[in-house]
């Protein structure tokens, strides 16, 4: 994967260099280089946002549920929560991409937690991988499918790196054809 040649190999960073990326980073440095910058390399403190902090609240009350089922979810998760699969340690929630990452962005290493891989469908040759996402309002802040499926836009970036990922990892799902993201 190289969705980028103008990602940097190195930065200095407190005397060393950038050993990996997330991949959710990739996104960010598409956005607005100077940005990821200031947040990745030079470790400046990034200002409260109350939209950010509610995404991490409701990703960790979606993993929890996903994970353990008990029902932690606040009231903007359980807006959704008619969306979600029904709890169960079948479920990959916060898969890690592993050591060594397969993935490598110019050289560098990507590194990466996807939110839930559901192999509940391998037996049709589906695996599912998701991304969950916070937003005011799907209607009109949502990517398309299109947009989602583009390494090109932003909003691609990180989904197509977590396909890659899966199909990097095919052989950990027996049976799979189709990857849905």
């Amino acid at each position: 994967m190289n969705p980028s040649a103008d990602v940097p190999k190195q930065h200095a960073v407190d005397g060393g260099v950038l050993r990996n990326l997330a991949v959710s980073q990739l996104r960010k440095f598409a956005l607005c280089e100077r940005a990821w910058f200031f947040a990745k390399v030079l470790r400046l403190p990034e200002w409260p946002l109350k939209a950010r902090d509610l995404g991490t609240t409701v990703h960790a009350q979606l993993e929890h549920y996903l994970r353990t089922g008990g029902d932690v979810l606040g009231p903007f998760a359980t807006v959704g929560k008619h969306l979600l699969l029904g709890p169960g340690l079948d479920l990959l929630v916060e898969e890690h991409f592993g050591q060594p990452s397969p993935l490598l962005a110019d050289g560098v290493p990507l590194t990466g937690d996807i939110d839930l891989v559901n192999p509940r469908h391998l037996a049709d040759g589906v695996l599912r991988v998701t991304d969950h996402k916070t937003t005011k309002s799907i209607a009109s802040c949502a990517a398309t499918p299109e947009q989602l499926a583009s390494a090109v836009h932003d909003a691609g970036i990180q989904m197509v790196g977590y396909g890659y990922w899966a199909v990097l990892a095919a052989e950990r799902f027996p049976g799979l054809k189709t990857l849905e993201l």
